[in-house]
């Protein structure tokens, strides 16, 4: 009875809003829009969808059969909704438990030449009753979506999403669940979507064959998820790391996504396709803070059977949107599009807009639509296995991202960007739209240094800052700064944290501040305890004569007598040595914790050189607190096997040297610790 009242409430709504803008368009884009959720912007959003007064007429899937003709309806280009040819070839009735599908040839000259085109995804299918004028674009009863494509056929052969099962995911759309993932975060339901995303992440550094410099949070990062998630495995996945969801094998369609650059769209693939979208190269990405173009008018993309269908998952100076096609609007304003899933899980809340394509790719392997949003029209709220279905009001939240860039001989520019609000996409769209950014004008010089400073607000009042300096940089970079961080606050067995903002500063100089630790000494192979360590080292930067540099370290003065390590290091050796030796830093039993581990891995920056003396003895941390120096005695009756909440850790005592470049390179030395006898 609830669910049917809330129907009822949601057509008469939707009926009001029909006849208040009878005379009127709305003219709002989404360069214009606001990430407002309340029930006036839905306002805004009512006019943009063509809502019909009664529900089209469907043909069940127990009815189609084999050689039965008809039609799709779709856009090739602009907004203009244009027909195609369709012939049932066959009706598999198992492709999932007690799930069916319809399977056609589309004799369309135009997709013959392509095959299925991704973004076709959603594409309505009319079929004509034995006996009814077939007139292409005209009559006949829907039967579902142009749904799946195997690609490299020779003709276009394609899958279709019986409408029954469409109509039953519309009729699951949770408004008080949307409304509520809009207004706060939700505690973590099991994912590990972090360590998906950071075994791609330590993938991608091996064949780009980064520097340890730039994979300094990244490389920490993956040892704060491996203590939460023991079994993933993160360094060692074997995975492939271009995976096609369209291969022949495998018929399941995804959405397109413009993203940039051919070099942007393949880095980035990855990390998007197994969300259901391939990252797609565009001349120079979709600007939607101009005026698209003068043969588009936005009034004109009204939602509708066979319009586009757009996921905006950013918009602002740059639009990210995963485009397809929607099939269905029911009388009470549920939107249903894709016949397939976007992620597949259930309630979600994301904008829903229009959009236009610009022309269609035809390629022997996977042809897509280039495609654009236009306005939001509402909010995507259920995303099953057979639909994506959404609903005129805007429930979806958006976090802003402001990003400079500074480039050498380029004035300084700036950007504005709104993430839409989703815990896997989120962190990988924020850092697209930034290293986007400080590709806008050109590439960076060959010999360059980035100095990049993010700051990252989280709910909560949770804020990380983090600062890297990267040599030899390319705008890819940024994401194995950014995106680790990101990753590991949003998606978490504590609570997934919503991005509140994110400011991000790069600038870029034309000249390599890296340098090689090529030689080292110290003053003395013997000290007594409370005495210093003297210790030299030369730094030898790109390009310029070695400089020197000098560091004390003060040994501690109940040091007991015997020979030490003492390390000559790179801040991330050192991060690396101080996460493994202080276990008790990766035990977390709240965000918090987790929090503040983060913020103590980001106070380690990368232009300095660390001096490491290991000790002998443990100390013992109750929890996090930790307390060094204890007897032996003590030592042993806390550490016993009935006190699981005291942890051993290694002591060893550092000192830092900035040297305002990015060193590489480690020297060690034993040193024998003796008391000295009085004269």
């Amino acid at each position: 009875m609830d669910d049917l009242l809330k129907k009822l409430y949601r057509a008469i709504f939707v009926f009001s809003l029909i006849l208040a803008s009878a005379s009127t368009t709305s003219q709002q884009t989404l360069f214009a829009a606001e990430q407002s959720s309340d029930q006036n912007s839905a306002q805004n959003s009512g006019t943009l969808i063509k809502i019909p007064a009664k529900s089209q007429t469907i043909m069940p899937i127990n009815e189609v059969r084999i050689g039965m003709k008809g039609y799709g309806m779709t856009v090739f280009k602009g907004t203009t909704i244009e027909p195609f040819p369709v012939e049932v070839l066959s009706i598999i009735p198992d492709t999932q438990p007690k799930t069916a599908s319809i399977w056609i040839k589309c004799d369309d000259p135009r997709l013959t030449q392509s095959g299925p085109v991704q973004g076709m995804s959603g594409s309505p299918i009319y079929l004509w009753d034995e006996g009814e004028e077939q007139t292409i674009g005209k009559g006949g009863r829907l039967i579902g979506a142009f749904a799946f494509g195997y690609s490299q056929v020779q003709y276009c052969l394609a899958g279709v999403q019986p409408i029954e099962y469409m109509r039953e995911v519309g009729q699951r759309i949770d408004e008080e669940e949307m409304s509520k993932k809009a207004k706060s975060s939700s505690l973590a339901s099991g994912t590990i979507l972090a360590t998906q995303t950071m075994a791609t992440l330590n993938q991608l550094a091996k064949i780009k064959n980064l520097p340890e410099s730039h994979t300094i949070y990244l490389d920490s990062m993956t040892k704060i998820m491996e203590a939460m998630y023991p079994q993933s495995n993160i360094t060692s996945t074997q995975q492939p790391l271009t995976q096609n969801f369209s291969t022949q094998l495998n018929p399941q369609m995804m959405l397109p996504l413009s993203v940039g650059s051919s070099q942007t769209a393949q880095f980035i693939a990855p990390l998007l396709q197994p969300y259901g979208l391939m990252p797609v190269a565009s001349s120079s990405g979709s600007l939607i803070g101009s005026a698209p173009p003068p043969s588009i008018n936005p009034a004109d993309a009204i939602m509708q059977p066979g319009s586009t269908l757009a996921v905006t998952l950013a918009y602002g100076d740059m639009d990210l949107s995963g485009t397809g096609t929607c099939t269905d609007i029911l009388p009470d304003g549920t939107v249903l599009g894709f016949g397939h899933a976007m992620f597949g899980q259930g309630s979600l809340s994301l904008p829903m807009s229009t959009g236009y394509v610009h022309f269609i790719v035809p390629l022997r392997s996977t042809s897509f639509k280039q495609s654009s949003s236009l306005q939001i029209a509402g909010t995507l709220g259920n995303d099953e296995n057979s639909a994506v279905a959404g609903i005129p009001n805007e429930y979806f939240k958006t976090s802003p991202v402001a990003v400079t860039v500074k480039l050498p001989d380029q004035p300084e520019r700036s950007y504005i960007y709104h993430i839409a609000d989703h815990p896997a996409l989120t962190p990988i769209i924020s850092v697209i739209t930034t290293l986007n950014s400080i590709a806008a004008v050109q590439e960076l010089p060959i010999e360059n240094t980035m100095f990049a400073e993010l700051t990252m607000r989280f709910e909560g009042d949770r804020v990380l800052t983090s600062k890297v300096m990267l040599p030899t940089a390319s705008s890819q970079s940024i994401v194995f700064s950014a995106l680790p961080i990101l990753s590991s606050m949003m998606q978490n067995p504590f609570q997934q944290l919503k991005l509140e903002s994110m400011d991000v500063n790069v600038n870029v100089i034309d000249t390599i501040l890296a340098g090689r630790i090529i030689s080292a000494r110290i003053d003395q192979a013997e000290v007594a305890p409370g005495e210093d360590v003297v210790v030299h080292f030369d730094l030898q930067p790109y390009a310029e004569a070695p400089k020197s540099y000098s560091a004390k370290l003060r040994v501690p003065i109940d040091t007991p007598e015997g020979n030490y390590q003492v390390a000559i290091t790179t801040p991330q050796r050192y991060l690396s040595q101080k996460l493994s030796t202080r276990p008790h830093l990766l035990k977390y039993n709240n965000i918090d914790e987790l929090y503040q581990t983060i913020k103590q891995t980001l106070d380690v920056q990368n232009n300095a050189v660390y001096v490491v003396m290991n000790l002998a003895d443990k100390g013992i941390a109750i929890g996090r607190e930790e307390l060094p120096n204890l007897p032996s005695s003590k030592r042993i009756m806390i550490m016993n096997k009935t006190n699981t909440y005291a942890t051993p850790y290694k002591e060893f005592v550092e000192t830092k040297v900035d040297t305002e470049i990015v060193p590489t390179g480690e020297f060690r030395f034993q040193v024998k610790v003796q008391n000295i006898p009085s004269d």
